[in-house]
């Protein structure tokens, strides 16, 4: 079994979340209140995202005190100056499991799926996921790509374009 906490990419972690879908206060980071994607817990028991984390690690030392600004025992402070946090597996396994939608859906794609399966599509399923042209070097969605080399080829559509793709096109000739 795998033990190790479990990070989703910058792309799977900005996914919203899929429509009707709700997050359970415990999901969220203590300090702002968004989903608390590959999440750490303070010593002290607080849950932060990665940004609340690592923000809140740079100022520490000027913090005297955990970021929901309790402290239970008095010796709370010098803790956490020491450990002041550790990946939340807990959370992230259940973050992970959230349905969010496709960062592809403003070009189109509906499809849901886990967080943790977000890259996995990206990579192998979603024509609508951005791949760079090798003549032009333009980006368009996969499933356009091959009408696009098809379009870079004939005449019309060499005259219309720009005239960095009209060089690359003199240039296969």
């Amino acid at each position: 079994m795998d033990f190790e906490p479990q990070e989703v990419s910058e792309r799977a972690a900005a996914a919203d979340l899929a429509e009707g879908s709700r997050v359970a206060e415990h999901l969220k980071c203590q300090q702002c209140k968004g989903i608390a994607v590959n999440c750490y817990q303070t010593w002290h028991g607080c849950r932060l995202c990665t940004a609340c984390a690592t923000e809140w690690k740079r100022q520490r030392d000027v913090a005297n005190h955990c970021p929901c600004g309790e402290d239970d025992q008095p010796g709370d402070c010098l803790s956490l100056r020491l450990t002041p946090y550790l990946p939340d597996t807990a959370t992230r396994r259940e973050v992970n499991n959230l349905t969010v939608s496709c960062p592809n859906k403003s070009r189109g794609c509906e499809h849901t799926c886990a967080r943790k399966h977000v890259d996995n599509h990206l990579k192998t399923e979603c024509k609508f996921e951005l791949t760079e042209c090798d003549l032009c070097e333009q980006e368009v969605p996969l499933y356009r790509l091959t009408s696009h080399h098809k379009n870079l080829r004939s005449k019309a559509a060499v005259a219309s374009l720009e005239p960095c793709v009209r060089t690359v096109t003199a240039l296969v000739r």
